[in-house]
């Protein structure tokens, strides 16, 4: 296989695991968000999540791993312009995961409701901040710099970027709240098929989105300077190939098994 057919490839399975990410990461992350309306929907929003949003940020990493795997020089750009939202996203996911698996441990109002509103409120920064890492490498913000540490990620917060960090966020809401829905359904007995048609539109409109962006900077993986020809070997991608060709059928297997399986046990 030629080594530009094989660029192209993994530029658009990075693109993929992205764009899944999204979708079902939008999920967990848009039903964190909604469980700051009220302890009665956090309540139903953490059990509805409890099987599913750990398995959702695989598709993150994995994206992540893709890209230094494939294309380093890419990874070293995106993490070395976007060091300060990089790691503030990582500790926004860190309080995430600690609020969602101590949830109700102990069995206090005041600490449920400390733990739903760290959850929500992190969700909300995490989506936020990847939709604005996303719009800085599309738009090539990335490479603006001012020196300091929030003086730079100031200088990514531009309305191009905002703009990015706004879709991610009414993205995963709109997913949350179309999951939640799915799963007070199922638990009351009744049809499912108008909102799993509208979760399934949606999240289509989502794929549909980031492959638009993807094809509309292609070849160019971290516009304007890095280009997928001078950033990957021949040798990684065969072997990457390899393993995810048999990873991700199963991996997306697994995902839809355990949907159809817990969403009914809830």
């Amino acid at each position: 296989m030629d080594i530009e057919v094989l660029q192209t490839v993994w530029f658009s399975l990075v693109g993929v695991l992205l764009g899944v990410f999204l979708v079902l990461g939008g999920i967990d992350f848009g039903a964190c968000m909604l469980s700051l309306r009220s302890k009665k929907d956090a309540d139903f929003a953490m059990k509805a999540i409890a099987p599913f949003w750990d398995a959702n940020q695989v598709w993150l990493i994995t994206a992540g791993g893709a890209l230094f795997a494939a294309f380093p020089p890419a990874y070293s750009a995106v993490l070395s312009h976007l060091y300060t939202p990089v790691m503030l996203l990582l500790a926004c996911l860190a309080i995430r995961v600690c609020a969602i698996e101590f949830y109700g441990v102990p069995e206090t109002k005041s600490w449920r409701n400390a733990c739903r509103i760290a959850a929500g409120v992190s969700a909300l920064a995490s989506m936020a901040l990847i939709g604005i890492a996303l719009g800085a490498i599309f738009t090539g913000k990335i490479f603006d710099r001012s020196g300091g540490f929030f003086a730079e990620f100031s200088a990514l917060l531009v309305p191009s970027t905002l703009v990015f960090g706004a879709m991610a966020v009414v993205f995963s809401l709109a997913q949350g709240a179309l999951f939640l829905e799915i799963a007070r359904r199922i638990n009351s007995g009744k049809p499912i098929a108008r909102a799993a048609c509208v979760l399934a539109f949606n999240s289509l409109a989502g794929l549909l989105l980031a492959a638009t962006f993807c094809a509309l900077s292609y070849p160019e993986i971290v516009p304007p300077r890095i280009t997928i020809s001078d950033s990957s070997g021949a040798l990684t991608l065969k072997i990457m190939l390899g393993v995810a060709g048999a990873g991700v059928p199963l991996v997306l297997a697994y995902t839809i098994y355990s949907y159809r399986v817990f969403l009914r046990q809830n």
